[in-house]
């Protein structure tokens, strides 16, 4: 989303996020698309870098709908409450820890270990 606004002025950016977002409210897969394009062409006499970008991004975009219905929120929302990699703790581990719980290999250089077993610098 971040990328579609930057690409419109500042005065129309809560009009085109909130024009994007009616995507996601649609109620079923086929309408999804159907919207996307209503929209790409609806601004595309005003924002034709916009467009070119929702052109290319659609299949991406559109992703979620080939998941059942009570997926979706889980899938394109940005609420850590929602958002399935919390349940799991996903941005606590490490990268060492998943290297070396989930292939059981240990990096052969100890400098390479220090660096790895470290973590991300915060």
């Amino acid at each position: 989303m971040r990328n579609a606004l930057s690409l419109v002025p500042m005065a129309a950016q809560q009009m085109v996020g909130a024009t994007i977002r009616t995507v996601f409210a649609q109620p079923d897969s086929q309408s999804a698309p159907q919207q996307w394009r209503r929209i790409s062409e609806g601004l595309r006499s005003r924002f034709l870098k916009l467009t070119e970008l929702m052109e290319e991004a659609e299949e991406d975009v559109l992703s979620y709908a080939a998941f059942p219905v009570e997926h979706w929120q889980k899938i394109w929302s940005n609420n850590p409450l929602e958002n399935p990699h919390t349940q799991y703790g996903y941005n606590s581990l490490t990268w060492s820890s998943c290297f070396a719980d989930r292939s059981g290999l240990v990096p052969p250089d100890p400098l390479l270990a220090s660096v790895v077993t470290s973590g991300p610098a915060m």
